[in-house]
């Protein structure tokens, strides 16, 4: 993908990245699927789009730059907190799986339809209360064949659709897809992403010569230290599913009370106090699977 003299396109990072870390990534994932307080439903996705987080949120970390086609460059900040939509948002995978099969059957959703490059994304058919099928699915490293292994980057899809950034290329899309028109400030990040239409996301070469080295090679380690930590939540808070569980014995139903006031109730019985949005996502996922 295109970036200015000087800099280098996070296209170009992102396949040096997998090389580097997908397969310790994958290693513990894959583990991080087989453990006891493991949840189907609040899983990041599959190995790589756990490895895509971590590549995102190290981008973010060392600060990006956007770039237009006519040479145009922007520094942007990323900030990627818990619950909090950014550039680099993306849908858990039984959500992208619902919205997937929306745009196939909305024939003009065309820029939607791009989106979702079905090369690196495979929409996920498992049941949110099924805790074993992406362990069944995904076997752990001492498992695959070496051969397949040096490929397995290539092979493994991913299960989540990204909301503002398309992939391979890493870069802005022209509108908000449909999977992300819900999400909090969705009105007001759509004039913006209409104006960065198409440009790619890139780092400066001196902070990849510096910063950037040590993320890469997993020198820094990021929230969660712990890969495995991620397939247990999408935020990467694996205290999220004490909260979650709370919920679920309320039937993912709020009834007459507020979000503010169901996150109240849910933190006095987990320790925990979820936000609005994340109460929002669990129920809808409770919806698509029931």
């Amino acid at each position: 993908m295109f970036c200015p003299v000087g800099f280098r396109s996070a296209s170009e990072l992102w396949d040096e990245f997998l090389a580097a870390r997908f397969e310790s990534t994958y290693a513990d994932v894959t583990q991080g699927y087989r453990r006891v307080n493991f949840i189907a439903s609040l899983t990041r996705g599959s190995p790589i789009d756990v490895c895509e987080h971590i590549f995102l949120k190290s981008l973010a970390a060392v600060g990006i730059h956007v770039a237009s086609p006519e040479g145009q460059v922007m520094k942007l900040h990323v900030r990627m907190e818990d619950d909090q939509p950014n550039l680099f948002s993306s849908s858990g995978i039984y959500r992208s799986a619902l919205y997937c099969a929306a745009v196939e059957i909305d024939s003009n959703n065309l820029e939607s339809q791009e989106i979702i490059d079905e090369s690196v994304f495979e929409s996920w058919d498992g049941e949110a209360s099924d805790n074993v099928r992406l362990a069944e699915t995904y076997p752990l490293v001492a498992d695959v064949d070496e051969r397949k292994k040096k490929k397995l980057g290539w092979n493994v899809r991913h299960h989540s659709l990204l909301h503002h950034i398309r992939r391979q290329s890493f870069t802005i899309t022209g509108s908000v897809p449909m999977w992300a028109t819900d999400t909090a400030g969705a009105s007001q990040v759509a004039p913006i992403l209409a104006h960065y239409s198409g440009w790619a996301v890139c780092l400066d070469q001196d902070t990849c010569d510096n910063r950037w080295q040590d993320y890469h090679a997993g020198k820094i380690e990021l929230y969660p230290t712990d890969v495995s930590d991620a397939t247990v939540s999408q935020t990467g808070r694996p205290r999220l599913s004490a909260a979650f569980d709370a919920f679920a014995a309320m039937n993912f139903e709020k009834g007459e009370l507020s979000w503010e006031q169901v996150g109240r109730k849910i933190e006095r019985e987990s320790g925990h106090k979820p936000s609005a949005k994340s109460l929002r996502n669990w129920r809808n996922e409770a919806k698509i699977t029931d």
